[in-house]
């Protein structure tokens, strides 16, 4: 067994290992990973959500990760880890990107899932550190609307409530691509009571009342997650993109979230494991990887692509 909260553990597990994908709901013992990652120099990926108690230690040791010659990746899994992927596609395809919207559609039964402590423990730090970010106009800003926006995916699916979500690998498409004007990350609600009753009260509330209460709002979250009705068809992923010229669309879809999220994730490791991937230092998923093979691997792993 491995001790996440013990460096020198951590060590000498990665010391066998050539990779190393962690998908442990343990963001806080981070700079312990960290540690091990530096005395051991094995290649890294994380699967774990995009908070800043995780990415920020991760800049941090950005240098001294570069200096040990590690490669260090960062925000794996289907969202984070293939949105800016899907919009780096979408510059390949197109000459001065003018737009590029990504859009998620995560139609699963919540309500029967049993996530553990430490999970349910992220979940709510994620709802903490949620920003409504886009890039609008060449700048970045709050998405402020005065009516809900709602987006038809056809069927299954139908029409969904969505917001933007800010993801740190989006932050840095607008200086790759210097003419993109307008981007951003969408995500689907979880149902009317929720997205409109709940999520507002249990936010502020993270804010306000002590960690002792943490549990509390996630058991009204969780109770919140009864009023989700079938369909459950599973996830979908859109881009749709443009310049002055042409407009193009493509569609990922697979009926399994566990395997939407592992599948990018391998196809990740694959890239490193042909060579294409081992650059030193500290990367992202989705800025990291070549976005046609990425996709081409994706695909070939189950998901659907078109």
């Amino acid at each position: 067994a491995v001790d996440l909260a013990d460096a020198s553990s951590l060590t000498a597990a990665f010391l066998n290992a050539d990779f190393v994908i962690n998908a442990a709901s343990a963001i806080e013992h981070t700079e312990k990973v960290i540690q091990a990652l530096l005395a051991s120099g094995v290649a890294y990926l994380d699967t774990q959500l995009s908070l800043p108690e995780k990415t920020g230690l991760l800049r941090t040791f950005a240098q001294a990760l570069r200096e040990k010659g590690v490669v260090c990746i960062t925000d794996g899994g289907f969202h984070p880890g293939v949105p800016a992927a899907l919009v780096r596609y979408a510059g390949q395809q197109l000459d001065r990107l003018t737009e590029a919207q990504v859009y998620s559609a995560l139609r699963i039964d919540w309500a029967a899932l049993s996530p553990s402590p430490s999970t349910q423990a992220e979940m709510m730090a994620e709802f903490r550190a949620f920003r409504p970010m886009l890039f609008r106009r060449g700048r970045w800003q709050r998405f402020l609307p005065l009516l809900p926006y709602r987006r038809d995916f056809g069927e299954p699916f139908g029409r969904q409530s969505m917001t933007p979500m800010h993801l740190e690998e989006m932050e840095g498409l607008p200086e790759k691509f210097s003419s993109l004007q307008d981007t951003g990350f969408w995500i689907n609600g979880f149902n009317p009571v929720l997205d409109y009753f709940l999520l507002p009260l249990i936010t502020v509330g993270l804010f306000l009342s002590p960690r002792s209460w943490q549990s509390f709002w996630y058991r009204l979250f969780h109770w919140g997650l009864r009023f989700s009705r079938p369909p459950f068809p599973g996830v979908r992923l859109d881009l749709e993109a443009r310049n002055a010229e042409r407009s193009i669309h493509l569609r990922l879809f697979h009926p399994d979230a566990y395997a939407m999220t592992s599948i990018p994730v391998v196809a990740c490791f694959l890239q490193w494991k042909a060579g294409l991937i081992r650059e030193p230092g500290l990367h992202y998923q989705a800025l990291v990887v070549e976005p046609t093979r990425f996709l081409e691997d994706m695909g070939r792993m189950g998901v659907e692509v078109r």
